[in-house]
C-alpha cells in the first residue's frame, strides 16, 4: 500500500517519471552538503530548469518534511569546488511533468 503524504500535493509522481525542476522563490527549503558543511538558504540556483528522473515515489529528505521526492539530475553540476550535485529531493509543487515530447527542450 502506497503512503499517504502528510500534506496536499498539486500531483503525484512515478518511479521513472520525467520531470523539470521549476523553483519558487516562496521555497524556504534549506540545505546542507555533507561532508562539506555548506549551507543553502534554498535550492542551489543551478537546479532550476534541470531535467530528471523521479527515483522514489516518496523519498525522505531528513533535512525537510515536504521536499519528499528525489530526482537524478540528466546534466550533473557543481556547487562549490569539489561538490557535484547528481539529484536532489523536492516538493511536487516543484517538479513540472515532462512528455516524451519535452525531453529535448
Amino acid at each position: 500500500m502506497e503512503s499517504e503524504p502528510r500534506y496536499w500535493e498539486p500531483r503525484r509522481f512515478e518511479v521513472g517519471q520525467r520531470v523539470r525542476v521549476r523553483l519558487s522563490p516562496e521555497c524556504r527549503h534549506q540545505r546542507i552538503w555533507l561532508p562539506s558543511g555548506l549551507r543553502l538558504p534554498g535550492h542551489a540556483p543551478e537546479e532550476d530548469g534541470q531535467t530528471g528522473t523521479v527515483l522514489m515515489a516518496i523519498g525522505f529528505d531528513p533535512q525537510s518534511d515536504s521536499h519528499t521526492i528525489p530526482v537524478g539530475f540528466d546534466t550533473w553540476f557543481a556547487v562549490a569546488p569539489g561538490l557535484v550535485v547528481r539529484d536532489a529531493y523536492f516538493a511536487a509543487a516543484e517538479l513540472e511533468p515532462l512528455d516524451a515530447d519535452d525531453a529535448d527542450r
